[in-house]
């Protein structure tokens, strides 16, 4: 907590990495989301795609959505509209067809 946003990414990391090996997944997955709301604006990015990475690794593509959700709405237009397409290509390998043409139209 006292760590400075500019300065946290690679705690946040280390810190993902021992409670994947050692932890409980949750628990590291936790991390990778506290990291996505504490690093600076030009590193979420990168934050949350770690994090729907690590997401779908553990407990699925579904359960990605509302972290995909969730970053569309917090970056800026740029990387919102890279995840965007990368999610509608997930709901697409889902057959979830209209849910990809939802995500499309919104971005």
């Amino acid at each position: 907590e006292a760590c400075p946003p500019e300065d946290c990414a690679e705690f946040f990391l280390m810190n993902g990495k021992f409670e994947e090996e050692h932890g409980l997944t949750k628990r590291a997955l936790g991390v990778y989301r506290d990291m996505c709301n504490k690093v600076p604006p030009n590193d979420k990015y990168t934050a949350y795609q770690l994090f729907i990475t690590k997401t779908i690794k553990y407990l699925g593509q579904t359960a990605s959505r509302d972290i995909y959700q969730n970053a569309i709405q917090e970056l800026s237009d740029e990387p919102a509209s890279q995840l965007c397409l990368d999610f509608a290509k997930m709901e697409t390998s889902l057959q979830e067809i209209d849910r990809a043409r939802a995500v499309l139209t919104y971005s």
